[in-house]
């Protein structure tokens, strides 16, 4: 039941599961634009074309390519120059995962709803309600806040 989705204008192809994940609402990672359903679902572009396993890995590897040819490359939206940003902005990317220099891998994320945009929990602020009161604010032994779902850690 996963459904494929594309971007018209850049020629990102991506999944409805991530989508979800990463709640932006439908809108291309790369342009900002907002995605088109293929009204089809990941198997369609799979295990369905065959029956062959050596077959169904190979078309799983293309299933992005094989989307932009059918709903991309002939569309009038479509930006040979914001697809070939994007290619090379993918490649960038790949390599520096491959070397381990992607600076997003070190991020620390919330484990409620996986957000980077936290707060580093004040120890001072711990003490002094500690000190003063006999009692902490709730805080104690938290490190993080984060400021999308509000969820402490």
């Amino acid at each position: 039941m996963i459904q494929v989705y594309f971007c018209p204008i850049c020629g990102e192809v991506t999944y409805e599961d991530p989508l979800k994940m990463l709640h932006n609402e439908k809108k291309c990672n790369f342009c900002g634009n907002p995605l088109q359903n293929t009204g089809k679902e990941m198997s369609f572009f799979t295990k369905d074309r065959s029956e062959d396993r050596q077959e169904r890995k190979r078309l799983v590897r293309r299933l992005r390519e094989t989307v932009r040819e059918e709903y991309v490359y002939g569309n009038p939206l479509f930006d040979k120059e914001k697809c070939e940003a994007r290619e090379r902005e993918d490649r960038e990317w790949a390599e520096r995962n491959k070397a381990g220099l992607n600076p997003l891998d070190n991020l620390p994320r919330c484990p409620t709803c996986g957000s980077t945009n936290l707060t580093r929990l004040s120890g001072v602020g711990l003490i002094t309600m500690f000190g003063a009161f006999g009692v902490t604010d709730g805080n104690a032994g938290k490190t993080f806040r984060c400021n999308n779902c509000g969820y402490r850690w």
